[in-house]
């Protein structure tokens, strides 16, 4: 191969590359004029456009000055709002099936089904307190390794209550901690921390 040549093949495997990248990004989702909170407390864009690429908003802008991406797919959102990720900030996954709640509901069926539910009301966060079992803290570490999996779920592990006393027994909340001594206590606690 004579010298001069070597350039051209070094710029046609750079091209490779290059062209090799390009088909393997993934194709833009564009939302056009759509209102915007954005949860800054910042005013509403009253018609923004958002450029999504592999599950993040890479984007944000009014949609009078914005560009959709080549080959995206163009949604319109016109009448349609956009907010941030709401958090329910006080849950029991999985203890309401229907309209029975009972520590017997709390399967990892049924708090997969929840999540479901709450991801379709746009929640993005739910802090479960008190009744979790093992595999709802084994959910939450496997969507720990996958972000957007669904909502993320912070859990407080199990609960106290009182021997005899709150929370219910009746109420479903049969399946917490109720230590009769201090030590007790201190050994569940110290159990939980385990957990975080």
């Amino acid at each position: 191969m004579k010298l001069y040549a070597l350039p051209l093949v070094i710029l046609t495997a750079i091209a490779g590359v290059v062209i090799s990248a390009q088909k393997t990004e993934s194709r833009a989702t564009v939302l056009t004029n759509a209102k915007l909170i954005d949860g800054t407390g910042k005013p509403a864009i009253e018609s923004a456009t958002l450029v999504i690429r592999d599950g993040k908003i890479v984007s944000v802008s009014p949609s009078d000055s914005a560009k959709a991406p080549e080959d995206s797919e163009v949604i319109d959102h016109k009448g349609k709002t956009i907010i941030p990720a709401l958090i329910a900030g006080h849950s029991h996954l999985g203890m309401v099936r229907g309209k029975k709640a009972a520590s017997a509901n709390v399967t990892e069926e049924n708090v997969k089904r929840q999540l479901d539910r709450y991801a379709s009301y746009g929640i993005g966060t739910v802090l479960s307190l008190g009744t979790d079992r093992e595999f709802v803290l084994k959910l939450r570490d496997a969507q720990k390794a996958a972000p957007g999996s669904g909502p993320r779920i912070v859990s407080a592990g199990l609960g106290f209550g009182v021997v005899n006393g709150a929370p219910p027994v009746a109420g479903g909340l049969d399946h917490v901690h109720r230590p009769a001594t201090a030590e007790e206590a201190k050994g569940q606690l110290e159990g939980l921390a385990k957990l975080k």
